[in-house]
């Protein structure tokens, strides 16, 4: 104690962020592998017959299910950040891990590459659209919760 106050951690922040990073990225694999086991387990419907697999760049259906999904979980993680949305590149980070493990457990393939890359932008996308979604309304409930309390003194 000096002068009659605790001392902080030193690693506060640090093992703050650390906790954070774990804690986005995942959630952002979390949410790609359930949805892609969900994409698995059921069959495709329409035109898209001949998508077997499941795998979620197969069909349109699949990428709307990936896209909304993340959109949502990291809409969730953004509202709870507190404003910290540089987290989301965990949660980005955390969501491509999942999807390359995933790509390369059922077979990558001789283009693998290019699904690589557009699976990433369907996340990327994704995952920003959320992350604004949930940063917005964090921000809109502050301002409602400060000023109903503003007025209440």
């Amino acid at each position: 104690m000096l002068g009659g106050q605790a001392r902080p951690s030193p690693n506060t922040s640090a093992s703050t962020v650390g906790t954070g990073a774990i804690r986005f990225a995942g959630a952002g694999a979390l949410t790609f592998v359930i949805v892609q086991l969900y994409l698995f387990a059921t069959p495709p419907y329409g035109f898209e017959e001949g998508a077997r697999s499941g795998w979620f760049l197969n069909s349109s259906r699949g990428v709307w299910s990936i896209a909304y999904g993340l959109s949502s979980g990291a809409a969730v993680m953004s509202f709870v950040a507190n404003r910290r949305v540089w987290l989301q590149l965990y949660f980005i980070a955390g969501a491509v891990i999942a999807m390359t493990l995933v790509l390369f457990a059922i077979g990558p393939g001789n283009i693998f590459p290019i699904v690589f890359a557009f699976g990433t932008a369907i996340v990327l996308a994704a995952v920003v659209s959320g992350s604004l979604a949930g940063f917005v309304a964090n921000v809109a409930l502050r301002g409602v919760w400060q000023l109903a309390h503003r007025g209440a003194r």
